[in-house]
């Protein structure tokens, strides 16, 4: 669609009236009036008054709104549609008809100015209050601003139970910790020493800094007790009678 569809379709209706003013001096010179010169008079000068009107009030609305005028909207353009087709199909096809048609009679005619006169003035008030409305409708379309969204927070992560939030200070800490730290490790009996952060790091020799031992070993309890943890040889029958000394 082009961006002066509205102010076209203003410049078109202005042609359609100027053609029905041109008409009416074409019935002047090829038609006998009789007493009706007055009422094309009166039409012919509610022609050029609409025509004036109409300029004068899209220039109106153009000076207050601006360019966006010239494009109209949906509403206005399909009432200048129908004002266009009420001046080319109601009153200038009847009035080329009267100028040029042969007469076949010679009895007066009425030819229904003042009818044609009440059409234009119609056709008039409709668009001018739709020119109105036009500007209502930009009117309240600057006022009614949208207000902006306000803007979404960003939702917090959820944690599972085994998750905690480490800032990042506390990260370089806990990385610079995790590379200085070891775990021994044995394989065939033999000792060595794999990197806590990078597991692929790996030495014999003993490092220094945290080190993770092998778990060691439980001694195992000794069967043998040492004298004094003996127990005391059970007495003899005898021994228990005598009272150890042979009675």
């Amino acid at each position: 669609m082009s961006p002066t569809a509205f102010q076209q379709q203003v410049t078109q209706l202005l042609a359609e009236v100027t053609k029905c003013y041109e008409f009416c001096d074409a019935v002047r010179e090829n038609r006998r009036l009789g007493s009706t010169h007055e009422a094309l008079d009166t039409l012919q000068y509610g022609i050029k008054s609409s025509a004036w009107n109409i300029q004068n009030a899209y220039g109106e609305l153009r000076d207050d709104y601006g360019s966006r005028v010239e494009l109209g909207d949906e509403t206005a353009r399909t009432a200048l549609n129908r004002a266009i087709r009420t001046v080319q199909s109601n009153i200038q096809a009847r009035l080329s008809e009267i100028a040029y048609r042969q007469r076949d009679s010679h009895e007066p005619e009425n030819p229904g100015f003042r009818m044609l006169n009440d059409k234009m003035a119609n056709m008039e008030a409709d668009v001018l209050d739709e020119l109105e409305s036009l500007g209502t409708r930009f009117k309240n379309a600057t006022t009614e601003v949208p207000k902006p969204a306000a803007p979404t927070q960003p939702a917090k992560p959820k944690l599972r139970t085994d998750e905690v939030i480490v800032l990042s200070r506390d990260l370089d800490m806990l990385v610079q910790h995790m590379k200085s730290s070891w775990i021994e490790t044995s394989v065939a009996e033999e000792v060595f020493y794999v990197n806590a952060f990078d597991d692929k790091k790996r030495q014999w020799e003993r490092p220094s800094g945290f080190i993770k031992a092998l778990p060691r070993a439980a001694p195992k309890p000794t069967t043998s007790r040492s004298a004094w943890e003996q127990p005391s040889r059970r007495p003899t029958r005898d021994e228990t009678w005598s009272n150890g000394k042979g009675w």
